[in-house]
């Protein structure tokens, strides 16, 4: 590693200290990294990137409030015990800095420490300030109690690696604060210090005594036994450093036991403690590695990408799971609006009404379940839930879709009581972004390690995670063929979930009923025979890019069948395609009725303006580009095609009144919302804007709910 320069430096010479330093910045890369993305990056993207991070600094509560803060300052400690033993131990391990005149620190003093500290509170201030449901006093508490635990860590390493060092702590005392009494030297006698040593040191020293001297230079001490004799002993801030890799290992594999279908959103940690954690622990492992093979110029993390690489093409792809079921009979809008009107929900001669529900994260989840349980309380009579016959969604609004919609009964009925509703919308609001940290720090992170990744189930990772969190209060968990039953029986609305078909771009539709002419892939048909849950449907239209992976059917034996499923919103983020589709489909049953299609969707956004532009935005604006014209585009070709659909139908004998219902509040993209986000979905409602005012009147109008004219729906 580095140079090694065949002539040694004097102790004030200003180029040696220039090399010096940037001889141990490469050396510390890897701490100060983390410390780069403690104290620079995590701020930066709650800055700079809101809707992404906002809920990932809201710790919710008090305990996980305190554990977030726990973790920060564990990994600032983290940060500073690798750079002090790399100071320590550096000029013995690496010759270039020894030619370098390097010296060893002195004693870690508690101002030093104190700086160190200081690394961790922009992130510790944006977590004040995200967590919006604690109070002050709460915050104080849970800080100071975070902050505690973390300097008692810190106190127990200190006294073991007091403890482990033979001659009182000499090394210790360059790597640890000594916390007053944790440097006293123990009362053994010299001679018998190695007597009552682990056995696992003794293992490993012998392991050293046999490797060359070249490959375990810095990593041992000479010293005399107890019988008298020199031997080489694994130095005491290596075995300290070994100690805290296997408790924080240990921590890990307990963590496991927190997965989503074990623990519930309200016992789970925060998803900001599950990426510290994996930061902290990636810093252990990266600075041993580092400091073992930097001597041999090996690149740590080039060597550890490219293992990854290569033995990634093995047993690591994303699956999703499927179940055999019995081949079923296609089910076209024609037969399923027969089927509503032969049903009990009685729908002869009544309003049609269709939803188109646009993808957004969980405020799009949240959102939709707003709009629906709303026109459910508002038309008081249950109208509206009686005469929903299709729900086509994407991404977040496949999941406030898929809390709705479970709420029918065995009788098609829907409840109109307050606190029924409020139970939807809550389902809708509640956090799943800790599953998806969980997801991460254990499935996807094991996945990504060389060779050991092949033995991580394909079928376990964050979008599973995602799943059982979203299920955690569901008893007995619906699959797809259970709501295309009810479906079948009248009692309940189809459902068109929308995803992409990764490999081909076209659409992958998982769905209670069949669109002629789908312009791409149909589970239900292209699967045939086999079956899934609702909440794996729903998650595989929230394919949300990064937040959970694209995978394939576990059973799809066959190429064409082997896609992986993205988001729906790649292709169709308002899911009105599919909604038109199947009102086209529908259009010989729907002649003489009145259709109402609700459209469930952000804002237009006012275009942006011009401003200067450098060379270093070139390079990124083709990228840049492609991403807004997904979304304008997909706005302007969703309102021309409904425009296009309604001409058509009307002039067909059915009456269609366009309906939409846009968000325009702030616009979190994260699976949690924090306080505000949460009112400001509720206000949205209860004081809405015009074009939700009105849309509001024209639906009850249509249903029947009110007399045409009156103010009831903004009340």
């Amino acid at each position: 590693m580095g140079i090694t320069p065949h002539w040694s430096c004097k102790p004030r010479d200003p180029i040696c200290t220039v090399l010096r330093r940037l001889e141990y910045i490469y050396l510390m890369r890897f701490p100060l990294m983390a410390a780069a993305f403690l104290a620079l990056g995590l701020p930066a993207g709650y800055r700079y990137a809101p809707a992404m991070f906002t809920g990932l600094f809201d710790a919710g509560q008090f305990w996980a409030f305190a554990f977030v803060v726990w973790m920060e300052f564990m990994l600032t400690w983290s940060i500073m015990v690798t750079i002090r033993l790399i100071l320590t131990y550096g000029r013995d391990r690496f010759s270039s800095l020894m030619a370098l005149n390097a010296q060893k620190p002195g004693a870690l003093k508690w101002r030093q420490v104190f700086g160190f500290g200081l690394i961790a509170l922009p992130a510790l201030a944006c977590t004040w300030a995200g967590s919006e449901s604690i109070g002050p006093m709460g915050k104080l508490g849970a800080t100071l109690l975070g902050l505690l635990g973390s300097l008692i860590v810190l106190l127990v390493a200190a006294i073991s690696h007091f403890k482990i060092e033979h001659g009182g702590g000499a090394t210790a005392s360059l790597v640890l604060p000594a916390f007053g009494f944790a440097g006293r030297k123990s009362v053994a006698p010299d001679n018998k210090w190695d007597e009552h040593r682990w056995w696992l040191w003794k293992l490993i020293d012998a392991v050293i005594r046999k490797l060359p001297e070249q490959m375990t230079e810095g990593l041992w001490h000479w010293d005399t036994s107890f019988n008298g004799n020199r031997k080489k002993f694994l130095r005491s801030g290596h075995e300290m450093a070994f100690v805290t890799f296997l408790i924080l290992l240990a921590d890990y594999g307990l963590g496991y036991f927190y997965s989503p279908d074990r623990v519930s959103e309200n016992h789970q940690p925060a998803a900001l403690f599950y990426l510290l954690f994996l930061i902290t622990l990636a810093t252990w492992v990266f600075y041993m590695a580092a400091f073992l093979l930097d001597r041999f110029r090996l690149p740590v993390l080039t060597m550890t990408l490219v293992l990854s690489f290569l033995t990634g093409f093995i047993r690591t792809d994303h699956l999703y799971d499927v179940v055999p079921h019995t081949t079923q009979e296609e089910l076209p809008a024609s037969q399923v609006i027969r089927q509503w009107e032969n049903g009990p929900r009685q729908g002869r001669g009544k309003p049609v009404t269709v939803v188109a529900t646009a993808g957004g994260g969980i405020q799009a989840s949240a959102w939709t379940t707003q709009v629906l349980t709303g026109m459910q309380q508002e038309c008081g009579s249950g109208e509206f839930a009686s005469s929903l016959l299709l729900v086509s969604s994407v991404s977040g609004g496949s999941v406030g879709t898929m809390y709705f919609l479970v709420g029918y009964d065995n009788a098609g009925k829907y409840p109109t009581d307050l606190n029924t509703l409020q139970t939807v919308r809550d389902n809708a609001l509640r956090s799943s972004l800790s599953a998806a940290g969980w997801g991460l720090l254990y499935p996807d992170a094991l996945r990504t390690l060389p060779f050991l990744g092949i033995l991580v189930p394909q079928d376990r990772d964050r979008g599973w995670a995602l799943e059982n969190a979203w299920i955690t209060r569901w008893s007995h968990p619906p699959n797809l063929s259970d709501w295309r039953r009810d479906v079948e029986l009248g009692i309940k609305p189809a459902v068109i979930f929308n995803a992409t078909a990764a490999e081909s771009g076209q659409r992958f539709l998982l769905s209670s009923t069949e669109l002629s002419t789908p312009g791409g892939m149909q589970f239900a048909k292209d699967y045939d025979g086999w079956d899934l849950p609702i909440a794996t449907a729903a998650r595989l239209s929230a394919t949300f890019p990064y937040v959970s992976p694209m995978a394939r059917a576990s059973a799809a034996n066959d190429e064409a069948k082997r896609v992986h499923v993205g988001d729906g919103g790649y292709y169709d983020n308002s899911g009105m395609v599919s909604a038109l589709s199947w009102l086209v489909d529908a259009e010989k049953e729907l002649r003489g009725r009145t259709v109402v299609l609700i459209i469930i969707d952000s804002g237009v956004a006012a275009p942006a303006g011009g401003k200067f532009w450098s060379w270093q935005k070139q390079m990124v604006a083709p990228v840049s580009t492609m991403l807004h014209l997904r979304t304008s585009s997909q706005h302007y070709r969703g309102d021309f095609e409904a425009t296009l659909v309604k001409e058509w139908l009307e002039s067909n004998g059915v009456k269609v009144i366009l309906a939409p219902f846009p968000y325009t509040r702030d616009m979190p993209l994260s699976w949690h919302l924090n306080a505000t986000q949460k009112e400001n979905v509720e206000q949205a409602w209860k004081t809405p804007n015009s074009q939700v005012l009105q849309s509001k009147h024209d639906v009850l109008s249509a249903l029947g709910c009110q007399a045409p004219g009156t103010n009831a729906a903004s009340n």
